[in-house]
């Protein structure tokens, strides 16, 4: 059963989430011989694919029983087992909140765990206490961020910080964490038992905060291609929000059709929290004052 949650991670991460949902469904209940800790990693296993399929509503019913954690068999150094399943659900589907709630105690390891400061920062951003967001986010400057070990997690790290950055608006974490991301740009970014999209996405992201939009829509175009080409649904809807945001950002005007189309593709997945990045910025347009809508 490990070996088949380690093969199946790769497979997600090729894009070949067909093969790992094979590979995963191979796995029987006499694999498992009654073993809660393979068991429980299995379930995760199962709803990582599904979350980077887009098939967001089946996810959510699991997910509770990935919140159910088994007592670990090798020590107690296993706090936040189940954070990444509820990031990689939760940037789609819901909000951020249950990390916001957690920030006193994640606090603790920010300089132990590098993912958990953006991960902190951008649900404090999602549930709107984004002042709070941007002080977690200032705290970086080049030396920090050249300090982050270059480990399994190096890239993972990297892309929450960006995404973090991106959101709060600060253009010198973006201008840094660009050039660092830039030669991994059409690796998938591995946040087991998921996928946090291709890193082209994210540096498509940084580079409309920088404001190099030309540079921004190359990046988007290759994003979306791979997450089509992967199967990763969710951030093919997370595509779409960009896209509008870059076309605004260029010509001052948001399409109907495109916003039309970016809704529902969101809607079509249950992606609840893409559908309210939307709305948000469909409404932030048109509040604006200014004629920015083309019918």
């Amino acid at each position: 059963p490990s070996a088949a949650t380690i093969l199946a991670r790769t497979q997600q991460a090729f894009g070949d989430l067909g093969g790992a949902a094979s590979t995963l469904a191979a796995v029987t209940r006499a694999d498992l011989a009654d073993d809660p800790e393979m068991t429980w990693a299995m379930v995760c296993s199962t709803f990582g694919v599904d979350v980077s399929a887009g098939r967001l509503v089946r996810a959510e019913a699991v997910l509770p029983r990935i919140c159910e954690t088994p007592d670990a068999a090798l020590g107690d150094h296993t706090y936040g087992r189940e954070h990444t399943s509820i990031l990689t659900l939760r940037t789609m589907r819901g909000d951020l909140r249950y990390f916001a709630d957690r920030r006193d105690e994640m606090a603790t390891m920010f300089d132990v765990i590098p993912a958990f400061r953006p991960v902190v920062a951008s649900a404090l951003a999602d549930v709107g206490r984004m002042d709070e967001a941007r002080e977690l986010m200032d705290w970086y400057d080049e030396q920090k961020l050249a300090a982050i070990a270059p480990d399994m997690l190096w890239t993972m790290s990297m892309t929450f910080i960006a995404r973090a950055a991106s959101t709060v608006g600060n253009t010198a974490v973006c201008t840094d964490v660009y050039e660092r991301l830039l030669p991994y740009a059409e690796q998938t970014v591995s946040v087991a038992p998921s996928v946090f999209g291709v890193v082209h996405h994210h540096l498509a992201d940084v580079s409309l905060t920088t404001g190099h939009l030309e540079r921004a829509g190359r990046h988007l175009h290759a994003a979306r291609r791979l997450h089509v080409a992967r199967g990763f649904e969710g951030w093919s809807a997370e595509d779409a929000y960009l896209g509008l945001r870059i076309e605004h950002a260029r010509t001052g005007r948001l399409a109907a059709r495109a916003l039309a189309s970016a809704r529902t593709r969101a809607d079509v997945i249950g992606a609840s929290a893409v559908r309210r990045r939307i709305d948000a910025f469909a409404a932030q347009v048109e509040n604006s004052g200014v004629q920015n809508f083309e019918r």
